[in-house]
């Protein structure tokens, strides 16, 4: 008897796949199968490797999880540069409210500091500032007579 290892990459286990369909198409309900029928694996073979649009042309589908996975695998370079880039500028926006709140509120975190939203013993600005903003943003809406003695504190469009 012979024996086939799971290979490891897709082409091979897609290719199972398909001749998996069509042997259920062909062979199912003369063996009566119940549960991996055609219906079923042809779903699983849709989602991994995309759907036909249409009759017309079979070998134009909608992306699968195959074709998600590698958009993503190609964009991750691209979106890490965008979030370091994101997270840098709200670190500076932060820094930059946190700078001019200092006169108002004291150079070192005290209890006022509470309010604007470091709970911490720090006035530290962490590595992911989202936190921060958001805690800046309610505070400034509270008191939008501070808001007004900045130009620095205005976040771009979309990043509240």
């Amino acid at each position: 008897m012979s024996s086939h290892a799971i290979p490891s990459t897709d082409e091979p286990l897609i290719q199972w796949l398909t001749d998996a369909v069509d042997g259920s198409s062909t062979h199912g309900a003369a063996v009566g199968l119940k549960q991996n029928d055609e219906v079923a694996l042809r779903a699983v073979l849709y989602d991994r490797v995309g759907a036909p649009t249409g009759p017309d042309d079979p070998l134009q589908t909608q992306p699968g999880l195959k074709a998600q996975y590698n958009t993503a695998k190609a964009n991750k370079a691209a979106m890490t540069a965008a979030l370091c880039s994101a997270q840098s500028n709200g670190r500076a926006l932060a820094m930059a409210c946190i700078g001019t709140l200092k006169p108002r509120l004291g150079n070192k975190r005290n209890a006022a500091w509470q309010e604007a939203g470091f709970a911490s013993n720090s006035l530290q600005v962490p590595a992911n500032p989202v936190f921060v903003l958001q805690q800046l943003h309610s505070f400034y809406l509270a008191h939008a007579h501070l808001l007004a003695l900045t130009s620095l504190c205005k976040a771009p469009q979309g990043l509240m």
